[in-house]
C-alpha cells in the first residue's frame, strides 16, 4: 500500500497504460506464433505420411462448420442482449 501512497494516480495509470500495450504487443506475437505452428505441424506430419492429409482436410471443414454456426450463435445473442 506504500507505493499507492507515495505515487500520484496519474503516474499509476500512465504505468497501467504501458503495461496494456506490452501485454497487446506480446499478445499478437504470441498468436502470430500459434499460427505458424498451426500451420507447419500439419505439413510437416504431410509430408511424412501423406494419408494423414486426409484427417486434416476433414478437420479444417469440421472447424470451419463449428466456427460458422458460433459466430451465427453469438451474435444472435448479442442482438438479443442489448
Amino acid at each position: 500500500m506504500v507505493f499507492f501512497d507515495k505515487n500520484p494516480v496519474g503516474r499509476i495509470m500512465r504505468l497501467s497504460d504501458d503495461i496494456n500495450a506490452f501485454d497487446e504487443t506480446l499478445n499478437f506475437e504470441t498468436e502470430s506464433e500459434q499460427v505458424v505452428l498451426a500451420i507447419g505441424y500439419p505439413i510437416g506430419i504431410s509430408i511424412q505420411f501423406p494419408w494423414m492429409s486426409a484427417f486434416f482436410i476433414v478437420a479444417i471443414i469440421i472447424t470451419y462448420l463449428i466456427s460458422n454456426l458460433y459466430r451465427n450463435s453469438n451474435s444472435e445473442v448479442k442482438r438479443l442482449n442489448s
